[in-house]
């Protein structure tokens, strides 16, 4: 039974229109239960999370949010919670964006109650809640119940009348209703006098009141109670839950004890955690006593509805756990283990892994990390394994090195490499000291498996091979998982050894495995590698494609690693003289490559958007950002990117008529296309006739045999040997006319366009693609204008100037409500605007509409 609070439940009523209520006091004055009370006479759906201490990793504190909303609304954050749940979770600011897009487009207004939040509150997910009440949508009315003061931006929301708060002098027990909980609810005769005495005593705290009710139910005497209880909070804690307590039965009692392990539970979990003991009830009377409990205001809070999960409140489950510690720790680790079991057949993997680590059970805690497919990092857990293993002592990690190994896993899971390989080192050391018949080698397989990961971090192809042969030497056939990981990594050092057969190979197999067992990441990581050699080898369309699948597994929120699916994209629309389109998939690549840190990426992308500058003929432009890419690449030692400096720097030196600087960046690129055009443009053909005749390597991708046959087409013509030259160039056409890739020969300028003349002139039966040649020929005619002074793509529709003012304040983070208010416009009208907005832009979301208009310089 729940006391009906009036004078309280008006005021939450009163504020409905408000977006944050607000309850802030100490443990024990009815914060939740008054919520719960308010919400039971509420016609709209309540997404209802109760946070715990383990909740301050802003990741899972996103998970567990994403899910209580969609108990109301189960299509909600699908997208989004793959993308938690995967080993490389998103940047927080995205998915933390992309929740409250998703918030905003709710059709329907929901409750969502954050009970607890004290627990989660830290530095880490602060940026996340000051953002969700920032930024709280029309759709949303949320509740928070907090011990602490909360550290969120609270003065607009109460300037605007939008805060409805309760603090510690508001939710007091006042006379009349002490009187009515006492006398009515708790069946007390307690007198006037007695009343004042225990409101003056407890201050109005309900859990106090609550307390002396059950011990004065006990047939304590009113005048002993008060004497007991005047030495504050703290003592009526201890001395009153002591004493109700011992007032239930034996059998409750050992119900109340047993059950205080669990952080929340339900009648099956309580059958289960009772019968694990000796003194196990077989008659599966859980639900019964959770009944009587609720119905004896036994210190029990409903957390659905339905009133199938509950917790106690905190200061009687502290009482509980220390009272069975004292009473039998082995009991603790027994319920503990019971818990652990149950979870893991409901499939709740998480929280079976955390009861297991707290029995301090190694080999159930290790089994549940390892079971299924996949194990538990990629999974939803890394945070929890983390979290555990930091508290171990070496001692027991060297008694189980399957937790150095795990440790190091789920920091390679984070990309936190430094540190990887010092677990793996502490695993070898503690296996030697196992005897040798013990050591089961799939752990030598796992601990080469990250050490192959961490060699695809630093480039370095012979690591990766060694590590990944020794790791599928021991890995078990059915660890489908870390097989194929280890099987990327191996594609990947084949691509870096330019053995592109070999890792088209790998690629493709660890694929099949990842489409098979669900493996997302890693299976875009073989998308993205098999795009890059598909580029290599001139599939642009097959490109395109696969990258495009690549950011549909991904969802609305791609991970950073997706940076280079829209460079490869961008790359593809390059060659198709597609500049603008190049440069907006580059746009989009940037930011998410800064957000890998310690990679080449960024890099990677901006000297693509150099070479897009150049083609536009911003020769300044490019000069500036290549001399900054420069010391970058130089300090970093990124060294992969090297050549494509080099190029650049060629193709620029020659346009700035510098053959001397255009020759020393030639001879830092290993393709000879370089230093032969380079000659081309000093006029010393016999130079580049031997540079040719010394060029015995084979080609080993398309783009290397379009060199060869561009350089010798290029070298025939200046020598004047037409035929020669259309003889090389019949073929080189052959290579990119049907993938339509047309900036190969742009890029060659002045000198390809003379050739591409002297192509067109021939006989028409002699004539080399003349459709293909006249494309590139009108192409070659056309001015170059650069970048800065391009004009925006136009849209279909132009943007009104009412829309391009909705845009902005949307650009500022202000929600259709505001917005409305600041126009002085109906909300409908707002949600119009956003509509059209979307549908001129091309977009399905407030990022994404942000992004398109910083595209098209509308913001």
């Amino acid at each position: 039974m729940v006391i009906r609070r009036p004078r309280l439940l008006d005021r939450i009523r009163a504020g409905r229109e408000g977006k944050l209520t607000l309850m802030s006091a100490p443990a024990g004055f009815g914060k939740t239960t008054l919520v719960s009370s308010w919400l039971a006479d509420q016609g709209q759906a309540v997404a209802w999370l109760s946070l715990d201490d383990n909740d301050k990793d802003p990741y899972r504190l996103l998970v567990y949010l994403i899910a209580a909303v969609q108990t109301v609304q189960p299509r909600f954050g699908e997208r989004m919670m793959a993308a938690l749940q995967g080993p490389q979770p998103p940047p927080l600011d995205v998915v933390a964006t992309e929740l409250i897009n998703e918030l905003h487009d709710l059709e329907d207004t929901i409750i969502l109650v954050l009970d607890d939040l004290h627990c989660a509150q830290s530095e880490a997910t602060n940026p996340l809640l000051t953002n969700l009440v920032e930024y709280l949508p029309d759709t949303v009315r949320l509740v928070i119940t907090t011990r602490e003061e909360p550290r969120l931006a609270l003065a607009r929301l109460r300037a605007k009348g939008d805060l409805t708060e309760f603090r510690t002098a508001d939710l007091r027990f006042n006379t009349e209703e002490i009187t009515l909980f006492l006398n009515q609810m708790m069946r007390l005769n307690i007198p006037t006098q007695g009343i004042a005495a225990l409101e003056r005593s407890t201050e109005g705290w309900i859990a106090g009141l609550q307390l002396a009710a059950l011990s004065l139910q006990g047939q304590v005497g009113l005048d002993d109670l008060l004497a007991q209880i005047e030495h504050g909070h703290q003592f009526i804690v201890e001395y009153l839950l002591e004493d109700v307590l011992l007032k239930q039965p034996a059998s409750m009692q050992n119900f109340l004890l047993c059950t205080a392990v669990l952080k929340r539970f339900c009648a099956p979990l309580c059958d289960a955690v009772m019968d694990s003991g000796d003194d196990a009830h077989r008659d599966k009377s859980s639900q019964k006593t959770l009944d009587f409990i609720e119905r004896a205001n036994l210190f029990i809070v409903p957390l659905d509805a339905e009133r199938q999960w509950f917790r106690y409140h905190h200061l009687f489950a502290d009482l509980l756990r220390k009272r069975l510690q004292q009473q039998s720790p082995e009991s603790v680790r027994q319920r503990h283990v019971a818990a652990s079991r149950w979870f893991l057949q409901q499939g709740l993997e998480v929280e079976a892994f955390e009861h297991a680590a707290a029995a301090e059970d190694y080999e159930l805690a290790l089994q549940i990390i390892g079971g299924g497919i996949m194990p538990l990092q990629f999974r939803g857990g890394v945070f929890p394994i983390i979290g555990w293993l930091e508290t171990l002592s070496p001692d027991v990690m060297n008694r189980h090195p399957d937790l150095w190994v795990n440790w190091g896993s789920s920091l390679l899971v984070l990309g936190r490499v430094d540190g990887v390989v010092e677990k793996t080192d502490h695993a070898e050391r503690a296996l030697q000291q196992l005897p040798p018949d013990s050591v089961d080698p799939e752990i030598l397989g796992r601990i080469a498996s990250i050490r192959a990961s961490v060699a695809v971090t630093r480039h370095d192809h012979d690591a990766i091979l060694i590590q990944a042969n020794i790791a599928l030497k021991h890995l078990k056939p059915d660890n489908l998982a870390v097989r194929a990981s280890v099987t990327w990594a191996s594609g990947y050092a084949h691509s870096l050894r330019r053995e592109p057969d070999l890792a088209e190979q790998a690629y493709s197999e660890s694929l099949a495995v990842c489409d098979q067992t669900g493996h997302v990441i890693i299976g875009n990581m073989c998308r993205l590698g098999l795009a890059m050699i598909w580029l290599d080898n001139l599939k642009f369309h097959q490109v395109a494609h696969i990258c495009q699948e690549a950011l549909e597994q991904a969802g609305d929120t791609p991970p950073p690693p997706l940076c280079d699916a829209f460079l490869a994209l961008g790359i593809v629309h390059y060659h198709w003289n597609e500049l603008e389109k190049a440069r907006e998939y580059a746009n989009l690549a940037l930011p998410m490559a800064q957000k890998i840190l310690h990679t080449d990426r960024a890099a990677y992308c901006e000297l693509f958007m150099a070479q897009i500058a150049l083609a536009q003929g911003d020769v300044p432009a490019v000069d500036e950002r290549l001399k900054r890419l420069e010391r970058t690449i130089v300090q970093n030692g990124y060294d992969l990117q090297r050549p494509y400096l080099a190029s650049l720097r060629t193709r620029l030196a020659l346009q700035q008529n510098n053959p001397v600087q255009a020759e020393h960046w030639a001879k830092l690129h290993p393709q000879t296309h370089y230093r032969v055009v380079v000659c081309l443009a000093r006029r010393d053909i016999a130079e580049a006739e031997a540079l040719l005749a010394s060029d015995t390597a084979p080609p080993v991708t398309h783009v290397d045999r379009l060199l060869q046959h561009l350089s010798r087409a290029l070298v025939s013509h200046a020598a004047g040997d037409a035929p020669a030259a259309l003889n090389h160039l019949a073929p080189a056409i052959d290579l990119v006319e049907p993938e339509k890739a047309l900036r190969v020969f742009l890029d060659e300028g002045a000198p390809m366009e003379a050739l591409l003349k002297a192509a067109q002139s021939q006989p028409g039966t002699d004539q080399v693609a003349p459709a293909f040649v006249q494309t590139l020929l009108t192409l070659f005619s056309q001015p170059r204008v650069p970048e800065s002074k391009t004009n925006q793509p136009a849209l279909a529709e132009p943007i009104s100037k009412r829309e391009l003012e909705v845009l902005r304040l949307v650009a500022e983070g202000l929600s259709n409500q505001e917005i409305s208010e600041r126009l002085h416009r109906a909300l409908s009208t707002i949600k119009g605007h956003n509509k059209s907005i979307y549908e001129k832009l091309n977009v399905q979301r407030r990022t994404e509409a942000i992004a398109r208009a910083r595209e098209l310089g509308l913001l």
